[in-house]
């Protein structure tokens, strides 16, 4: 899930922005990477969260794995948007990278590496929500 939330927003900024002819900090690119951010997140979450459940406790209690879910899509979207706020955060990323590059691909990878580390964090902290068992 790390490296698929870290390689996201490189498939949303670099191929969904090229494909439209759109820079990567258009309003209609941000949206629809915080979406697809946002579902996927929640969805693959709560399959980790329903199977580390199922192993760990010999049963599944759904509420518990969506409310962590939530919880891990809270801190997702906190993450990605004071990226999008706090440029300098960004601009860390962008340059250790060298300054003809294309500003889609550093955007990708600015969001990228938060996102990757924002997927971790979430998830190891709905993993120990939801390895307690009642």
């Amino acid at each position: 899930m790390f490296l698929m939330m870290a390689m996201l927003p490189l498939l949303v900024f670099v191929g969904l922005g090229s494909a439209l002819g759109a820079k990567s900090d258009e309003v209609r690119v941000l949206v629809a990477f915080f979406l697809l951010a946002g579902v996927v997140v929640f969805l693959t979450s709560l399959g980790v969260f329903t199977l580390m459940q199922k192993e760990d406790c010999k049963k599944v209690d759904m509420t518990k794995a969506l409310n962590n879910s939530g919880l891990a899509l809270l801190i997702q979207i906190a993450t990605l948007v004071l990226v999008w706020l706090v440029a300098p955060l960004r601009n860390v990323i962008k340059n250790l990278l060298p300054p003809d590059t294309d500003q889609n691909i550093t955007d990708g990878l600015a969001y990228g590496y938060y996102a990757g580390f924002a997927g971790m964090y979430s998830t190891l902290i709905g993993a120990s929500f939801s390895g307690m068992c009642d």
